[in-house]
């Protein structure tokens, strides 16, 4: 019969003057209030004694002169404060760690072993090549074995395991392998505190039996039967190779049926020892399994539940009754390190913000760690971004941290009141109304309206372009149909679409159409097209408007010809001008005057790139290239050139634009030069 262990609940602490607060876990070390570091952290690693962690990170504050998107392998002090970085020696050479492949670190936190992918040496060719590393802090050297991946590191950091098999031991030097005569499938392993032993995920093919293997140094394995075939096992962890005439004890995981007591197919612990062939069992609580932990000498296991719920469990030498399980909610850990220090107390862990913590299993506090002394501001930048017709309101998609104390999502901000709230996690901005409570966000396979006055969600085929009215009350969006990708507007209150892009007989036109735009009060659209369906006449591009009021597509008579890169930039927010390039021979700016069904050259002879972006007004164009970005006010033609920065859009009064620098937005004012 299965023995249920009691759970011992465990009061969770905390403190009332910490700073932030993280699901269970207190953030009180050391970041201030609300100040985010820039970057996150990977592959978390104890110590033994529960003072050093090894890591992998992107953050900007634990070396001088970081670089943006570079990452670092650090050994951060839990109890000093200090951190150092592992991968760059003081020659310049730089061993840039596989972020997947994680890090490893001895007893004393004096060695730790990663992976590189490539290898950046001063004054030489760039080294492309995989390789398995060893770093020795004391000496500040790192050693290198080309063209393979680190595994695992030894207690006492002499010993480098690399390539699941393989290893090496320094000081003195030799190699050794773990294939000790077995032949067969060799999943994903786990290696004892000193490397000695390999506890491996085995699968032996039809008609064989499967089981669990410990491959030791000198060559003696043991394998676990059961009674079925193709079944897999999850390791926790094997004890040191005690010689050849000395059992060896393993603990493993399964969820599958290995006794004629079980019954419920939930994820049991096992101990067993290969003297006697006993297995001791204890069950587990949860039913998925997200992580497991372990400490090096065998006593202590935590198991990490995908609710974040975690069982720790206390599992003496000996084969009796283990102390009850105790569980605590880990929830707030994204990430949880391979091992726990020895006395079951402290783990490594990343919370789902990113940041490395020092977590206290006693207490369920966690200390955030592996911060430097280079603290630096954010430099993450907006990933997307749409303003409204009247740029009150903006809607972005941003990366962790950017709005403090949130991860990466779609969020809105009312510029008037400053309120940022978020929409979704995994979708992407499309559009937002002025008021902010209308809006389209979506993915690579959906798009979806939302008005939160009309309480209304509507699906909306997924489009590149979609648009949307200042009252959020007309949706533009693409359809692709028939390999032609047309036109459509969504009326909100009519519910019910209309196509836009109908040549003269009603239905859809046979080529696509491209830079289409709405104006902000929803009454027109405007585009450049060429498509001779849509014109009773000679094909030539056609500057066409769409009155969404009438529902009737028209094209005024241009007074030349349009050339084949024409674009229209925008139109005004009360639909009254429309401003389009004409790219030709000549590179010209026209505007169109809808009430008096007018065309006017307001800049004779200039370019200006097709996504320039066009002021509500209709009176000013934010012009945007490599060579940087122009201001040009369409009254007089005066222009005020920028640099090193980026326009999100152009906004109401003539001379105002909203800037974004290295994740800063601001809303500047311009002054024009005089005449000359």
């Amino acid at each position: 019969m299965k023995r249920l262990l009691l759970l011992a609940g465990v009061a969770i602490a905390g403190s009332a003057s910490a700073d932030l607060i993280y699901g269970q876990s207190t953030l009180v070390f050391p970041a201030g209030p609300g100040v985010p570091k820039a970057g996150t952290s990977y592959s978390p690693e104890i110590s033994s004694d529960g003072r050093y962690i090894s890591f992998i990170t992107d953050r900007m504050d634990v070396r001088a002169y970081d670089d943006v998107d570079s990452f670092d392998v650090v050994r951060a002090d839990a109890v000093g404060g200090a951190v150092k970085v592992v991968n760059r020696l003081a020659n310049g050479t730089n061993y840039i760690p596989e972020v997947a492949d994680g890090t490893f670190i001895s007893d004393r936190g004096q060695h730790i072993a990663f992976t590189s992918g490539r290898v950046i040496i001063p004054g030489s060719p760039t080294d492309f090549r995989r390789s398995a590393n060893r770093a020795k802090l004391d000496q500040k050297i790192v050693n290198q074995v080309p063209n393979r991946f680190a595994t695992g590191l030894s207690n006492d950091g002499l010993s480098l395991v690399y390539d699941q098999i393989f290893g090496q031991t320094f000081d003195p030097f030799s190699s050794f392998n773990f294939q000790g005569g077995y032949t067969g499938q060799v999943q994903p392993s786990v290696y004892s505190s000193d490397a000695t032993v390999r506890l491996a995920n085995q699968t032996f093919g039809f008609p064989a039996v499967t089981g669990i293997q410990a491959v030791t140094r000198s060559g003696r394995f043991w394998l676990f039967h059961t009674a079925g075939i193709a079944e897999t096992f999850l390791p926790v962890w094997v004890s040191n190779d005690p010689g050849m005439s000395a059992p060896i004890e393993a603990r493993f995981i399964t969820n599958k049926q290995i006794s004629p007591l079980d019954f419920d197919f939930g994820p049991d612990l096992y101990q067993v020892s290969t003297a006697t062939g006993e297995r001791r069992l204890i069950q587990l609580s949860g039913t998925n399994i997200r992580s497991v932990a372990t400490s090096r000498n065998g006593r202590f296991t935590v198991v990490q539940y995908t609710n974040g719920m975690a069982d720790i469990i206390d599992l003496p030498y000996n084969m009796y009754a283990p102390n009850p399980t105790r569980q605590i909610d880990l929830s707030n850990l994204r990430t949880i390190s391979k091992r726990i220090s020895e006395d079951g107390r402290y783990i490594a862990g990343i919370t789902e913000d990113g940041r490395l913590v020092r977590h206290d299993i006693t207490t369920n506090i966690g200390f955030e760690t592996g911060v430097g002394p280079y603290p630096g501001p954010p430099k993450a930048s907006l990933l997307r971004y749409r303003n409204s017709s009247s740029g009150t309101s903006i809607i972005f998609r941003a990366p962790d941290l950017f709005v403090s104390g949130q991860t990466a999502g779609v969020f809105i901000k009312n510029t008037s009141t400053g309120v940022t709230r978020k929409l979704a996690t995994n979708s992407e901005p499309f559009a937002v109304s002025d008021s902010g409570q209308a809006y389209v966000v979506g993915d690579n396979n959906n798009a979806t309206y939302r008005n939160d006055d009309l309480n209304l969600t509507i699906s909306l085929p997924n489009s590149s372009n979609h648009q949307i009215s200042g009252d959020g009350l007309i949706v533009m969006y693409r359809q692709f149909i028939s390999s032609v990708d047309q036109v459509y507007i969504y009326d909100v209150l009519a519910r019910r679409s209309r196509l836009v892009t109908k040549n003269i007989s009603g239905a859809g036109s046979v080529n696509t159409v491209d830079q289409v735009r709405l104006s902000g009060n929803g009454k027109l659209i405007a585009f450049i097209s060429n498509n001779r369906d849509l014109f009773n006449g000679p094909q030539s591009f056609r500057l066409y408007l769409y009155d969404v009021a009438t529902d009737r597509l028209s094209s005024p008579t241009f007074p030349g010809t349009l050339g084949n890169s024409s674009s229209v930039f925008g139109i005004s927010a009360d639909a009254t001008k429309v401003v389009f390039s004409n790219m030709g021979n000549v590179e010209q700016v026209w505007r169109f005057y809808t009430p008096r069904n007018a065309f006017t050259l307001v800049i004779p002879n200039r370019f200006i790139n097709r996504d320039a972006r066009l002021s509500p007004s209709g009176n000013l164009l934010f012009d945007f290239d490599e060579f940087g970005n122009t201001l040009t006010r369409l009254s007089d033609g005066r222009a005020e050139r920028m640099s090193n920065s980026r326009a999100l859009d152009v906004l109401p009064g003539d001379n105002r634009a909203r800037i974004e620098t290295d994740g800063i937005l601001r809303d500047v004012n311009f002054t024009f030069p005089p005449a000359p």
